[in-house]
């Protein structure tokens, strides 16, 4: 009786042994599999992507092209493929996938550096497209311009999507704010002359789960908070420095705020907002190279950034071939995080 016990025993001690190891195992497997790349490297002549965004389900990334009018497709390997090609499109800008509702948006605009470009469309345009995530086909086209149609110039610039699939899109070169609903027509959000400025003005734009949007203003390196439901009680957040040429904006992991910003300072901030976002100060930061990055992405629990050579583009030099979409790995993660 003893001899089978110890013979039990010591049966029920490998066989744990070995699931333990084989778990062990699934485990690092598991966690090889997710593992992200740090640089995804894409060799495509003059294409100068402005937007990224990246689909989880596809396993793919989206990126913009200001100077073919394009959305092309990248995988983790570099490989690329042109996925909407629609004569519509002068430069395309952002780009947001979204899969809950199986479709991918595009900003529509031309300031004049793409080879569609026109007299009849520069500066003229800011619209909004929308495609489906599995073929790229076209759904609507939302002409943004005609709604501000008194405006001098116009720049469909960066969108966000809201838990309940309204779209909020910035115009860079009229002080606006548009909104697409779900059900219904577009119509201006917010327009306000503190939106005005030299150059561009209002570029990227996340929505907070509380109920307000914050809003980069990129030549002065500021930071707006707008109600959802309350629009015209905007402010702006106080922060230690301005962020000159602040571009892209999304939210870490910990509801922190990451600042893509180009121009001279070439920098990617990571900031901690204070009292629903009334003020922020900055966490982290990194010195990107001389790319001028723009726009970023959430994958999983990673960021990445897009360098998109605009710099070489608007100063007259669109032979570049080769761009990068960069993890956004801080040096130190300052505690504490933002406050929900």
């Amino acid at each position: 009786m003893k001899l089978n016990f110890k013979l039990t025993s010591v049966i029920l001690l490998l066989l744990f042994a070995f699931l333990n190891c084989k778990k062990k195992e699934e485990a690092q497997e598991k966690k090889e599999e997710i593992k992200t790349p740090d640089t995804i490297k894409i060799q495509n002549q003059s294409l100068y992507p402005e937007g990224v965004s990246y689909d989880s389900k596809g396993k793919r990334y989206f990126i913009s092209s200001l100077k073919q009018g394009i959305v092309v497709e990248v995988k983790d390997d570099g490989t690329n493929t042109k996925f909407i090609d629609d004569a519509t499109l002068i430069s395309t800008i952002s780009v947001k996938v979204d899969e809950p509702r199986d479709r991918i948006l595009v900003c529509n605009s031309d300031p004049g550096v793409s080879v569609k470009t026109s007299p009849k469309t520069q500066k003229k345009i800011a619209g909004v497209g929308v495609y489906g995530l599995s073929d790229g086909k076209k759904i609507a086209y939302h002409d943004l311009a005609k709604l501000n149609a008194d405006d001098a110039a116009q720049f469909c610039n960066d969108m966000v999507i809201d838990n309940k699939g309204n779209v909020y899109v910035t115009n860079s070169f009229a002080p606006v704010i548009y909104k697409i609903p779900t059900e219904g027509e577009p119509s201006i959000f917010l327009k306000d002359d503190r939106f005005l400025g030299e150059g561009f003005n209002l570029n990227g734009i996340v929505y907070h789960p509380n109920g307000y949007l914050i809003v980069a203003k990129y030549n002065e390196g500021i930071l707006f908070k707008i109600p959802v439901d309350d629009p015209k009680n905007f402010s702006e957040v106080i922060l230690d420095t301005p962020l000159v040429g602040a571009d892209g904006l999304l939210w870490d992991d910990s509801n922190n705020l990451i600042v893509i910003a180009n121009m001279d300072t070439n920098k990617v901030f990571l900031l901690a907002g204070k009292d629903e976002w009334d003020s922020a100060s900055i966490m982290s930061e990194l010195t990107t190279q001389d790319a001028f990055p723009t726009t970023g992405t959430r994958r999983g629990n990673d960021s990445y950034y897009i360098e998109s050579k605009l710099n070489h583009l608007f100063g007259g030099n669109d032979k570049d071939g080769e761009f990068e979409i960069k993890k956004i790995q801080f040096a130190k993660k300052a505690q504490p995080a933002s406050e929900e």
